[in-house]
């Protein structure tokens, strides 16, 4: 996976709405194409492309499909009519970062020539789009998945007792972990799906029971955060008598369609379904059972969804929704149960 960035002053609102990039393959007169425009030429499939707009990355978006021929799909005049297209699926579920708050540090990882910005005011270059190197890349990521401004209301802190519990979890399996601050944030806006018209898949060596016990202790550690939060909300509203009776309920068997029982402020019951990644972003897929899927229907006005992200970072983050997994999400099977004929 390779790293860009694009700057879309004058087009990102077109580009946005078709999910695409373009360049022009000539200039105004007919001459060779200016090397940020071949840059297109250089996408592939999976790298990733941040959109730069007055100085700001606004979006990031995944290359689905590499650069093809295509003709000005803008209605304007600002370039010849032959050019590239690139399908893109955009987000602009971030966290935006102006880049010459950063120059100080993004300044080690530019390069001499071609570079998209200038070292000494952090402005963005002349051009369209720019390779980066991984570094800044990463850079970019951490900073648009991370930059929440928070306050006292949207956060709160595990007591020590929990935090042990959650580290012993993460160091059975050799998981770094720090100080635990579980993280309420929005429901993304964005879809999560992407569809590819070709995959190509990569075979590396897995030890699937490392694997499996890692998943399973970042599991319930996210279970366990989502216990403590339910009692700390219902311990807020005064009602300690119902924060007593929050339980996580997979601990007796996996076959309830759900995590966690607890309750709002008036008694009513909730069912919780706690799904937890590590990955930093909010729209990561993740999986479901069935089971879940049926219960959340049957349940529908009484079953949550509590969705955990970047459970190893030092503030995890959740969001939550209140319904039937088919209400809010695309589900895509992934996995068949064979029988003999």
């Amino acid at each position: 996976m390779n790293y860009f960035v694009v700057f879309q002053n004058k087009t990102y609102k077109e580009e946005l709405s078709a999910g695409i990039l373009w360049a022009p393959q000539k200039n105004k007169k007919g001459g060779p194409p200016l090397f940020h425009w071949s840059n297109m030429l250089r996408l592939k499939m999976g790298d990733v492309v941040f959109s730069i707009c007055k100085n700001i990355v606004i979006a990031k978006a995944l290359v689905i499909e590499p650069a093809k021929p295509s003709p000005n799909p803008f209605n304007n005049s600002l370039w010849q009519r032959d050019g590239w297209l690139a399908r893109v699926k955009y987000d602009t579920n971030i966290y935006q970062m102006k880049i010459a708050d950063h120059i100080a540090t993004i300044r080690s990882y530019l390069t001499e020539k071609y570079s998209p910005f200038n070292p000494n005011t952090g402005r963005g270059n002349v051009g369209y789009l720019f390779a980066i190197s991984k570094e800044l890349g990463q850079y970019i990521e951490s900073n648009i998945q991370s930059n929440i401004m928070l306050n006292s209301n949207d956060y709160f802190e595990i007591d020590q007792d929990m935090n042990n519990i959650i580290h012993e979890l993460f160091q059975e399996v050799g998981i770094e972990s720090k100080e635990v601050i579980l993280v309420e944030t929005s429901r993304p806006k964005n879809t999560n799906e992407i569809v590819y018209k070709k995959q190509t898949f990569y075979a590396k060596k897995t030890d699937f029971i490392d694997k499996a016990k890692r998943d399973i202790a970042i599991g319930l550690a996210g279970e366990e955060l989502v216990v403590a939060y339910e009692k700390s909300q219902l311990r807020s509203a005064g009602r300690e008598d119902l924060a007593e009776k929050v339980k996580r309920i997979s601990k007796e068997a996996d076959g309830y369609g759900f995590d966690i029982l607890s309750f709002d402020t008036t008694g009513e019951v909730k069912y919780i379904e706690v799904k937890t990644t590590s990955i930093q972003n909010s729209l990561q897929p993740f999986d479901v059972t069935i089971n879940e899927i049926e219960t959340s229907k049957k349940h529908k006005d009484k079953y949550w969804v509590y969705r955990i992200y970047d459970i190893l970072g030092e503030k995890p983050k959740f969001y939550k929704i209140n319904g039937a997994f088919s209400d809010f999400f695309e589900l895509k099977p992934r996995s068949y149960k064979a029988f003999i004929k």
